[in-house]
């Protein structure tokens, strides 16, 4: 709240962590930064973010790091914030797991959690006093009734809906309304009035949860539909309720002065970053290199995401159409931060009427601030749409759209799924090459493009008519399964081992 002696704010930052040991020391460096957040990949109850996106981290390691923390004078939050369990929080054996998750965190010197459910808000209120208890971004509180329910039922914190950061009256409302902190997400980029939200949610808890019975596979759906709207409506960035590092100030003047950054899926580098330019206020540079995005597919600056995990898990899932994305490494927009000084200022002043379709404003910005790359923006949209495709015509979950798939009994074992593939011969020469290639794949999906080239290039023979794979069928398949960003080096290696390449 508002420090009296200095009658100004003083800003106060909750930040994700992906458990790398020098964001620590990075933190300490940096006031503002009053609380670290995060938790394992899987629990009981999961959080807002699917076990295959997140680091991970060993319960020894887990308390050495609120140790650090805590020597820094840092607090640390676990998030148990997923929206549904199943209803096995009804269940005697998951009640008692969450029992004890809660008693073991306190035990590790956990000292803070975030929630959703309102029942996990009473269980704490009730066996865990000593925890201080923060509501979820994903409750949506956006309305003073509702913050007013989470107060009255013991919540220490509520961080208000992000799609009202932009609401200013309300957010003065609710601050009023109020005794209880109040904090705001920042850097959360999801589309305005996003119809895939509340799903999303649902689908990246259940996929964080030790004892969901999917095996906690999924595939980015809502993700990808995201993509392809902005895509399509680039002023979609700029209408998403972000907020400027610059435009904290007004945020200040209408009561809060708590502030959280969605950080913990991403690299050291861009936490780090991220957090100075919003302790500093200020930033000169692209805006998305500040923002959380649905850009499906690899981007450096974004945690390797566990795509074996999630194959493994995905019972009855092709895996070739989920290698697709971790095939495409992703450009983000570039949004000239400078350029949107007075941005705010219309909704300050109370004229966004939330009908995008017929306000210029957002578009207005975004045809002066933002530059694209076209030509990456055509491939990602193409993909994105393919993979869609996939979905919605059950290509995804038999082949080629051919429903009878579906009824046929699963392989018994790997060389019965793969059929006579034993028939087709694979030269000396061959061999190494695939091994050199396969080597210079990202380790956390090298095993499924090693999947994926080895069933194509026996495709490739096939289609000659031939028993035997040959340079171009492994050439082929290495351009058609692997990702963008090792083909340049793929190429290079390709014709110092003695294969031709037509590019």
């Amino acid at each position: 709240m508002q420090d009296i002696n200095k009658g100004v704010f003083v800003m106060k930052l909750s930040v994700g962590t992906n458990w790398d040991g020098r964001l620590v020391d990075e933190f300490s460096e940096i006031p503002e930064v009053e609380e670290v957040y995060g938790g394992f990949q899987f629990g009981t109850i999961g959080s807002g973010r699917s076990a295959y996106l997140t680091a991970n981290i060993k319960e020894g390691d887990f308390q050495e790091y609120i140790k650090k923390l805590h020597a820094n004078g840092i607090r640390f939050n676990y998030t148990l914030n997923a929206p549904c369990l199943n209803n096995h929080e009804y269940k005697k054996e998951t009640h008692k797991a969450l029992i004890q998750q809660l008693e073991w965190l306190v035990n590790a010197g956990v000292e803070s959690v975030t929630v959703t459910i309102p029942l996990i808000l009473e269980i704490i209120k009730k066996q865990f006093p000593q925890l201080r208890t923060k509501i979820s971004v994903i409750a949506g509180v956006n309305s003073v009734s509702k913050a007013q329910f989470f107060e009255d039922m013991g919540a220490d914190e509520i961080l208000v809906d992000f799609m009202e950061n932009r609401n200013f009256k309300l957010l003065e409302k609710i601050r009023r309304s109020v005794k209880c902190d109040l904090s705001l997400m920042l850097n959360d980029a999801c589309n305005k009035g996003c119809a895939y939200r509340n799903y999303h949610y649902n689908v990246v808890g259940h996929a964080s949860q030790s004892n969901n019975p999917s095996g906690n596979s999924f595939v980015e759906y809502c993700s990808i539909r995201c993509g392809i709207e902005r895509l399509e409506n680039p002023s979609l960035y700029l209408s998403s309720p972000w907020i400027r590092p610059e435009d904290i100030v007004h945020y200040e003047n209408v009561g809060y002065d708590k502030f959280k950054i969605s950080s913990r899926i991403m690299t050291t580098k861009w936490i780090v970053n991220a957090t100075k330019a919003y302790a500093s206020q200020k930033y000169d540079g692209n805006l998305t290199d500040l923002l959380i995005l649905p850009m499906p597919g690899v981007d450096e600056k974004i945690l390797p995401f566990n795509i074996e995990k999630n194959i493994k898990d995905s019972s009855g899932l092709k895996s070739d159409n989920i290698m697709k994305l971790s095939k495409l490494h992703v450009k983000r927009q570039f949004i000239d931060n400078n350029g949107l000084d007075g941005f705010i200022k219309h909704f300050i002043d109370d004229e966004c009427s939330g009908e995008c379709k017929q306000c210029e404003h957002c578009k207005t910005f975004a045809n002066k601030v933002m530059k694209s790359d076209e030509e990456a923006d055509k491939k990602s949209l193409c993909l994105y749409k393919e993979i869609i495709e996939d979905i919605t015509t059950s290509r995804m979950f038999c082949y080629d759209g051919d429903k009878s798939e579906l009824n046929k009994s699963k392989p018994n074992n790997e060389k019965e799924a793969e059929g006579s593939v034993l028939e087709i011969l694979f030269p000396e020469k061959i061999k190494q090459v695939f091994e050199y290639s396969i080597s210079k794949v990202p380790m956390h999906v090298r095993q499924v493009v090693s999947k994926s080239v080895k069933k194509a290039m026996i495709q490739n023979a096939r289609e000659r008519n031939d028993i035997e794979v040959n340079d171009e069928d492994l050439v082929k398949a290495f351009f058609k399964n692997s990702p963008e960003m090792v083909r340049e080096e793929m190429v290079k290696g390709f014709r110092e081992l003695g294969i031709d390449v037509q590019c």
